[in-house]
Formats: C-alpha cells, sequence, structure tokens
C-alpha cells in the first residue's frame, strides 16, 4: 500500500488505513519529482484490540503455536508407524522423532526468552 505524507514540524504525518493485527515492514520514499531515496525503513506491531475480536483470537506467540504443534505431533507419534508415503504420485515425508526433539528443544528456548525465563532456577545455598 501507498500512503501519502504531510511535511510536519521537521518530519512527516501519515495517516494509515485500518491495518490487521500482525507484523508490518514499511519504508520512507522521499522523492521531489526527480530525484527519490528511502531514508528510513521499519517495522510496525498491530496487536489485536480484544473488544473488536470474534471469539478466535489466538494470543499465543509464533514459537508458542509451533510449540504446542510439535508437542502435539510428538504426542501422536506413537500411533503413526510409516516414515513417508505417496497417494497419486504426490509424497508426504514425516519428520523423524529425533527431528521433531531439535526443533521442540529450538522453540522451547524462544518461548522461554520471549518470556524472560533463562530456563536456570536459582539455588540458595548457605555454609
Amino acid at each position: 500500500m501507498d500512503v501519502d505524507g504531510i511535511a510536519y514540524g521537521n518530519g512527516f504525518q501519515v495517516d494509515l488505513p485500518s491495518l490487521s493485527a500482525g507484523r508490518w515492514w514499511w519504508q520512507v520514499k522521499v522523492t521531489d519529482g526527480t530525484e527519490s531515496h528511502m531514508p528510513e525503513t521499519g517495522e510496525l506491531l498491530v496487536e489485536s484490540n480484544l473488544f473488536d475480536e470474534s471469539g478466535s483470537y489466538d494470543g499465543r506467540s509464533e514459537a508458542r503455536i509451533a510449540l504446542d504443534n510439535i508437542n502435539a505431533v510428538l504426542a501422536n507419534k506413537a500411533t503413526q508407524d510409516q516414515q513417508s508415503y505417496t497417494i497419486k504420485g504426490r509424497t508426504l515425508q514425516r519428520y523423524t522423532v529425533a527431528d521433531l526433539l531439535k526443533l521442540r528443544t529450538f522453540f522451547v528456548a524462544r518461548v522461554r526468552k520471549e518470556r524472560g525465563d533463562s530456563g536456570f532456577r536459582k539455588i540458595g545455598v548457605r555454609f
């Protein structure tokens, strides 16, 4: 989407349309009609308005959703004994348990980082 800005003090003011929740990336493009350059870029995080949600809001982070999905696959892994199969020329290959455990370790660390939890516990000792 393109949004025009107007001079405002030492900068510019823009009016944005309503944006859906999620991450949005932006770039500022300045032009005088003959030359243009992009002096700035950035990221905008739009959070959901819980009062406007219709009950389908999932407040989990992407890392938490991935971790929950990996845990669900691991829980069901015992009932699935085929590593891969082909139907009408299309092949589906499953992750191995070892691969899932590696992914789980990665996402556990990301979720802990998001929560500010290092994973280490403080143990008090007196001598």
